[in-house]
């Protein structure tokens, strides 16, 4: 059933000039059928429906909008002739009308509203009335109150209408304006203020994105690129990365760098880079070109805001269920933007076989339908890019920003604070060679945003540890403010000492951390937040007893706080209790790094009643491994941030820390760092747990001894905890004698060695763009390994075994000794000179000899052996 509205038939018959007029009177209830004066057939009744409802919410909105200014205005000196051809061409075009345009104008003929809209806003521009951000939405839901108010107060002249279509237009209502509130709703997040509850920061992301540069997946490529052992390179032209899913992925066009077209989109970042702004960015774009109302439909998920194993084991149920919306993903046209893959697992309860299967179930469901494009953002180490089940997909990473890039992020950022410290000494910090450690930092723009919002003192000798503890005092401080003007039960002794409040709120604000990092949501509510001890001792330490008489006030209280430290309530939340997470996840991370190096240190440095630091057992410190990690597998950003923590310890303590542990750790390693384990209490595997034990346990040993002389010797547990086990990824190899089965051990790839010997390594794939000082290789093949620009200083190489020089090239051999390092001809040291560089030591020290050896046969062989003349 459906009618063809041919408008012309009617706009023809009437005086044009007094439609307009009549669109434009501004008492509301002026009747088209005073202007046509024509028939009343089944079309021109579906017209008067279409024309009194665009006039009706034309008129209102607009009252609403500028009563003042329409008070001003007399006769229609104010429409432009460009204006009335395109309201003449907007009732004039054909329309067909069914029973969908009723029931889902959105799926069924989106342009037909968002044409309205277009109208209504040129003329707003054109009468110079200031609309609201994202104000289509409101148009949208107007215009359908008043279709079917329109509908209902004259439902006897529409009465043919209500019988030709079923009575359908009083089931729309619900499925249309969830779809508009999901578009209003995701639409928001990149114009809303970053930190609504701080009344001085109005800034959006809107006001501060830059457009990021991105990788593409070898895989996906269609040319060759030198460096195969690189998994991403470079698009041939420059190109940001909303510039290429605009024109190409979306409209799926064809990529000149690309093998084929592409529905299915992983996009990979490093924590802080960005990518769900990326999203939010992505979103307003799309929703914003086409009027907020696009063609094919826009859904969003957060998949944190998902139960995580109904999303793994029945994806696109869930989905759809969450939203609301009657959506078929088999078979209707939409983009499905799916972000934060690791934050589900960083809640807990996936696996490695999970996500395999919800990325083979995206993949090939992204197939099936042409129609769907899906992209999923996730951290780096979550994706096994070379997992079959990605086939057929894009796999793109992106890129950091570049110098001129944070350059134009601080611009932004000065318009509204003109004066920071920080924002007005970036020059400083890109240029000088000092600063290029912090450089490295502000690669990612959260952390920018962090830095100039606590409008701190950048120097040359502060690492992320010291930035991170400015950013922590400036945050203390501004908590401190509201206190003073919000809170009269604070203790007076606490009140006239600052640093004392600011040391124990930095413990409270760091169990918090923890709890939020353990919990299943990565958010904690304010009634589990209240009854927590760490709660109970801070507010002892800081505040009048009084205060525990009455619930509210200690949620009051710590609503006031956590605004101050970037918390934010939690829109994940699935409780009846208010709840709050952090701002950004890189903020709990690098807080409950320090929860963990903490009380490591607590149990290491205690001392007995000799003042003799106290012997732990391994029982002892394994139950205190064991509690830090609990449900959650150990890595990833808390690993890096543990790092720079450590490393910006005090040596003395760094050193006890060390001396305290060793024995311990090899100890453990007799039990696979696993002494206890119960099925029934863990979400984690028995390997997951000895694995994330092992990994933390590692993370403090090795960093604790990371600028001492101390030697740490592996073994056949170590190292298959290391290399077979664990996701365990070297950038940093100090004062470690790897020895026994170091299979598994396959490459280095950006890393620094340093003081290192390796005994044994047979299975090293390749070497790339590492440096290597004073370190030693014992024993070792080289069979076909990629030794590919890599620097070496003072390294030896004692008995060791090289395939050809082919698979050597571009490194540099500084102070090299070869001691009787097996080679395949003798002309190797010539072939390696030409395509390395070797400085004069190496190459005046290091000579080959023939030797003629007896095989397994009995049978004499010629074998070529590297010998070094200094000793």
């Amino acid at each position: 059933m459906e009618i063809k509205l041919k408008c012309t038939d009617y706009t023809t018959k009437l005086n044009f000039k007094e439609a307009v007029k009549n669109v434009f009177d501004f008492n509301i209830g002026t009747a088209i059928t005073e202007v046509v004066g024509i028939t009343d057939s089944k079309e021109m009744k579906a017209f008067s429906l279409l024309f009194n409802t665009f006039k009706t919410t034309n008129t209102q909105l607009k009252k609403e909008l500028g009563q003042e200014i329409l008070n001003t205005i007399t006769g229609l000196s104010i429409i432009s002739v460009e204006f009335e051809i395109a309201l003449k061409n907007y009732f004039e075009q054909e329309v067909t009308l069914t029973k969908d345009f009723f029931e889902d104008i959105i799926k069924y003929n989106p342009a037909y509203l968002r044409k309205s809209f277009k109208i209504f806003k040129n003329n707003v521009d054109e009468l110079k009335i200031k609309m609201p951000e994202n104000y289509e939405y409101k148009y949208y839901i107007t215009f359908r109150d008043n279709l079917q108010k329109e509908f209902q107060e004259k439902t006897e002249y529409y009465q043919e209408l209500i019988t030709f279509f079923s009575n359908p237009i009083f089931e729309q209502n619900k499925p249309f304006q969830l779809q508009l509130s999901h578009y209003q709703n995701i639409k928001n997040f990149f114009t809303s203020p970053l930190q609504p509850d701080i009344d001085e920061c109005i800034e959006s992301l809107k006001d501060l994105y830059i457009d990021p540069y991105f990788k593409i997946y070898k895989n996906n490529i269609d040319f060759r690129t030198e460096d195969n052992y690189e998994y991403f390179t470079e698009p041939k032209s420059k190109i940001s990365i909303h510039s290429f899913l605009n024109e190409y992925f979306l409209k799926g066009n064809k990529h000149s760098d690309l093998k084929t077209n592409y529905n299915m989109l992983f996009l990979l970042g490093q924590p802080g880079q960005g990518k769900t702004s990326f999203c939010y960015k992505l979103i307003y774009d799309y929703l914003e070109t086409n009027n907020g109302l696009p063609e094919t439909p826009l859904y969003f998920i957060k998949i944190r805001d998902l139960i995580a194993k109904d999303f793994i084991n029945d994806t696109f149920n869930t989905i759809t269920k969450y939203l609301n919306q009657n959506i078929s993903f088999e078979t209707d046209s939409c983009v499905l933007i799916l972000d934060g893959l690791d934050e589900a697992y960083m809640a807990g309860g996936l696996n490695d076989n999970d996500l395999k299967n919800l990325y083979d179930r995206l993949n090939k469901t992204a197939q099936q339908n042409k129609n769907l494009k899906i992209i999923l953002t996730s951290r780096l180490n979550y994706l096994k890019i070379n997992d079959p089940c990605l086939d057929k997909s894009l796999v793109c990473q992106l890129n950091v920003l570049t110098d001129d890039q944070i350059r134009e992020y601080t611009i932004k950022h000065k318009k509204f604070y003109p004066q920071n410290k920080f924002l007005n000494n970036i020059e400083t910090i890109l240029t000088e060679y000092d600063y290029r450690h912090i450089k490295e930092l502000l690669q990612q723009a959260v952390l920018i945003y962090f830095i100039s919002m606590a409008d701190i003192n950048i120097e040359e000798k502060d690492s992320k540890a010291n930035i991170y503890d400015k950013i922590f005092d400036s945050l203390a401080k501004r908590s401190w403010d509201k206190q003073r003007g919000q809170l009269d039960y604070i203790k007076p002794a606490v009140k006239d000492n600052y640093n004392l409040y600011a040391k124990h709120l930095r413990i409270y604000i760091k169990n918090i951390a923890f709890e939020i990092y353990q919990s299943p949501n990565l958010y904690i509510t304010l009634d589990k937040l209240s009854d927590l001890q760490s709660t109970k001792n801070f507010i002892k330490k800081c505040f009048n007893e009084d205060i525990f008489n009455s619930k509210e006030d200690i949620k009051e209280l710590n609503k006031y706080l956590l605004i101050s430290f970037y918390f934010q309530e939690s829109n994940n939340n699935k409780s009846t209790d208010t709840a709050i997470e952090f701002f950004h996840n890189s903020l709990w991370e690098y807080l409950t790094a320090e929860y963990m190096w903490d009380a490591n240190k607590n149990l290491l440095l205690r001392k007995d009643d000799d003042d003799e630091y106290e012997n732990v057992s391994k029982e002892r410190y394994f139950q205190m491994l064991n509690n830090l990690v609990d449900q959650k597998e150990f890595g990833g950003a808390i690993n890096e941030n543990l790092s720079y923590i450590i490393e910006n310890e005090n040596i003395e303590v760094k050193k006890i820390i060390f001396n305290q542990s060793i024995k311990i750790f090899y100890k453990l390693s007799e039990d696979d760092f696993l002494l206890e384990y119960s099925k029934k209490e863990n979400q984690l595997s028995i390997i997951e747990k000895a694995v994330s034990v092992f990994s933390l346990f590692w993370n403090f040993l090795f960093y604790s001894n990371y600028n001492l002389e101390n030697r740490i010797v592996t073994n056949d547990n170590i190292n298959r905890l290391l290399f077979v086990f664990s996701k365990y990824r070297f950038r940093y190899i100090k004062n470690i004698i790897f020895q026994e089965d170091l299979s598994g051990f396959t490459y280095f790839l950006h890393s620094n060695i340093e003081n290192t010997e390796f005994n044994e390594l047979y299975d090293l794939k390749y070497a790339i763009e590492t440096e290597i000082r004073n370190s030693a290789f014992h024993g070792c093949r080289f069979a076909k390994c990629s030794f590919i620009e890599n620097t070496m200083f003072n390294v030896n190489f004692n008995n060791c075994f090289f395939h050809k020089s082919d698979y050597l090239r571009d490194n540099k051999f500084i102070n090299v000794k070869f001691n009787n390092a097996e080679v395949p001809s003798a002309d190797w040291l010539i072939q390696l000179e030409k395509k390395n560089e070797l400085d004069q030591f190496t190459k005046d020290n290091n000579v080959i000899e023939k030797v003629i050896e007896k095989n397994y046969n009995g049978k004499n062989i010629t074998k070529y052996y590297v010998r070094c003349l200094e000793q």
